[in-house]
């Protein structure tokens, strides 16, 4: 018990919680990130060696 109670203390100083907490923050913006592009990614076009047309 004592042995989870110093991890504890030590997960808890402000500057661990720091570093864990942009480790968490870019991880979790990443996955948000590839979730919403497949959601808005456009179907490829065939390629007929032409530019496409601005709508």
């Amino acid at each position: 018990m004592e042995g989870a109670e110093a991890i504890t203390r030590k997960m808890l100083q402000p500057g661990v919680q720091a570093i864990l907490g942009v480790i968490f923050g870019v991880l979790i913006g990443l996955i948000l990130s590839l979730i919403i592009a497949a959601l808005v990614k456009e179907k490829a076009q065939p390629a007929t060696g032409t530019a496409p047309s601005v709508p």
